[in-house]
């Protein structure tokens, strides 16, 4: 069958067949046991032939193997299911082992690979960890196959951090945000005084601040709300949800709301430039510049972690709490007095 200039080969025991899922290839062959059992294998459209065959392997190896007749396919979307992931974590994950098969020579190809790419260390630490879980929890099923990601490590690098905001560019980041329509301009105003993470603005509802201005905030990197409410404090902020829950909208952004991020980005990057290290500011900068201030002002740090929703205060500290030379100074004079008193006595 010819599918975008591909034409299946045809295959002893593989049909496509209708089912009431809809049409469905199905691999029928005995198996390790001589009994004949089906498997359904997932032939896109738009797979080449290499893949096709691949697929096909895949299929049998399941069948063969007793691995409960399933492909490896079949296993990711299980897995899947089992941790209830939102939909930008899925298409995460399934970047991360799109190419893991139960062929392990090419999965220990595959890391090579990925090791060696030119891919920020960060984001290759994130997926050898991503396939590192995925493979033991395989195992821990049962399935007979060697986690390729088990013994690898990547040492960390020293990322630089989001350089903060000064006063005159919240005055100015202020400025432009007045210019706006009240979707967008009650999103750049909410990452000012929230601290929260972009993700976590975008998935705020209607109904997520209540009668005395509580904000109901939710952590997507870990799939659950904050472990507090957060006091809205801007006027403006809060006049604005205000007027769209009176219109009992179902969202607090219109259709362009996925893109806000970004747009405050570029917008970001083309006024302010970058600073004398090189650094630009984006839209994830008021995060950093929230927590900064926050440490400025004297808030312990702990106390700014949990404003953060961080699940270790060392990310906090290493990568948000900036704090001033003088601050570091005074810490010194106090810590200096504090000995001469006590050598005093």
């Amino acid at each position: 069958m010819k599918r975008n200039d591909v034409t299946f080969p045809h295959v002893k025991g593989l049909a496509k067949k209708r089912t009431k899922f809809g049409h469905r290839w199905i691999l029928t062959e005995p198996d390790s046991t001589g009994k004949s059992r089906s498997i359904t294998v997932k032939i896109l459209d738009t797979d080449s032939v290499d893949v096709f065959y691949r697929k096909i392997s895949e299929a049998r190896d399941a069948l063969h193997s007793g691995r409960r007749d399933k492909t490896f396919d079949s296993w990711v979307d299980d897995y899947i299911k089992l941790r209830q992931l939102r939909k930008n974590s899925i298409e995460s994950l399934k970047k991360s082992i799109s190419n893991m098969s139960f062929n392990e020579a090419e999965n220990d190809r595959q890391i090579k690979k990925l090791i060696s790419s030119d891919r920020k260390k960060s984001t290759i630490k994130l997926k050898i960890e991503a396939i590192n879980t995925f493979f033991r929890w395989l195992i821990d099923n049962g399935v007979k196959i060697k986690n390729p990601a088990a013994n690898v490590f990547i040492k960390s690098q020293n990322i630089p951090r989001s350089r903060t905001l000064t006063e005159s560019e919240y005055a100015e980041l202020i400025k432009y945000a007045d210019t706006k329509g009240t979707p967008y301009r009650l999103f750049i105003r909410l990452l000012i005084f929230t601290g929260a993470r972009i993700s976590t603005v975008y998935e705020l509802k209607p109904n997520d601040l209540d009668a005395d201005n509580n904000l109901t905030l939710y952590n997507v990197k870990i799939g659950k709300p904050y472990d507090y409410k957060l006091k809205l404090t801007d006027e403006t902020s809060i006049r604005l949800w205000r007027g769209i829950q009176a219109e009992n909208k179902n969202s607090l952004w219109g259709i362009d709301g996925d893109k806000y991020g970004h747009r405050l980005t570029v917008y970001m990057e083309k006024k302010f430039g970058k600073d004398n290290n090189g650094e630009r500011l984006s839209a994830h900068s008021l995060r950093h510049s929230f927590a900064s201030n926050a440490a400025k002002q004297g808030v312990p740090i702990e106390i700014i972690s949990k404003l953060l929703d961080h699940q270790s205060i060392a990310t906090t500290s290493k990568f948000y709490a900036r704090f001033s030379q003088n601050q570091i100074d005074e810490a010194v004079d106090k810590a200096i007095n504090f000995i001469g008193k006590s050598t005093k006595t």
